[in-house]
């Protein structure tokens, strides 16, 4: 093969492997958005809907914010004097005649949402349909086959997140209704003293408050100061609390994980 060969050969192998590396990449990008449309009306806002607020860097990533949001159905833009936004998840659409609170903002732009389309493996696998819910900053996804505590958690950091932990009074009450309310069944979550008796935690390492101890039930942890093993949580599924139990029972559980974990 002469000089012009070999570099001709050397050409197609470098471009093959540039190739690669693109498809690699896009790949990566779980649940990437593809396809999906959305409605635009500027100096507009929809209110009192709001089911999570961020401060984003681009529209698109507040569009996909809300893709990967089974009950996202429209956003909110708002732009800040340095150039940022600030990205508002609602969970209604102006469009579906919620036409009363849509309302001016000379600094604001509505997107609604019309076609859904979550895609892997560089777009080749699309799907409408989404398990995770968006709430604040997070997402989070009822599992409904029944575990024990330690699988559970074992499943959900597979799923690039870790069994749900609980904020505030408000997040727990939301979690309650989209996914325990007269279901039958009570909702492994991510609160635990297995390490030490009645000494709670996380498991995803989140920040343990005296305020926690308020999204107990009434009566419950009915045995955080025994020498047992109740010492995993569980999100009830006849009122709107926590409560303790053996951590080998087999109950479904929800999952929680966040925007860039899932863009990893």
């Amino acid at each position: 093969m002469n000089v012009n060969g070999w570099r001709i050969l050397l050409i197609v192998v470098v471009l093959q492997s540039l190739i690669i590396l693109l498809a690699k990449a896009g790949q990566g990008q779980t649940g990437s958005c593809f396809s999906s449309s959305f409605s635009r009306a500027i100096g507009y806002i929809l209110r009192g809907f709001t089911i999570g607020e961020m401060k984003v860097s681009t529209v698109i990533e507040c569009k996909r914010r809300c893709v990967i949001g089974a009950n996202c159905l429209s956003l909110n833009i708002l732009t800040n004097a340095d150039g940022s936004f600030v990205c508002q998840l609602n969970s209604e659409r102006k469009e579906s005649g919620v036409k009363e609170q849509f309302v001016s903002h000379g600094a604001g732009e509505y997107y609604g949402l019309k076609e859904k389309k979550l895609c892997e493996d560089n777009g080749k696998s699309c799907d409408s349909a989404t398990p995770w819910h968006a709430f604040n900053q997070s997402y989070f996804k009822l599992v409904d086959s029944p575990v024990n505590f330690h699988d559970a958690m074992k499943f959900c950091r597979a799923e690039k997140g870790d069994l749900a932990s609980i904020s505030s009074k408000e997040e727990r009450t939301y979690l309650y209704k989209t996914f325990s309310e007269n279901t039958g069944s009570l909702k492994w979550v991510g609160m635990n003293d297995i390490a030490e008796e009645g000494v709670f935690v996380w498991t995803d390492g989140s920040p343990f408050s005296v305020g926690n101890t308020r999204l107990f039930a009434p009566g419950e942890p009915d045995d955080a100061w025994k020498a047992s093993e109740e010492d995993c949580i569980f999100l009830s599924n006849g009122s709107d609390g926590l409560g303790d139990i053996k951590c080998v029972q087999k109950l479904p559980y929800i999952c929680e994980t966040n925007y860039s974990l899932l863009f990893a």
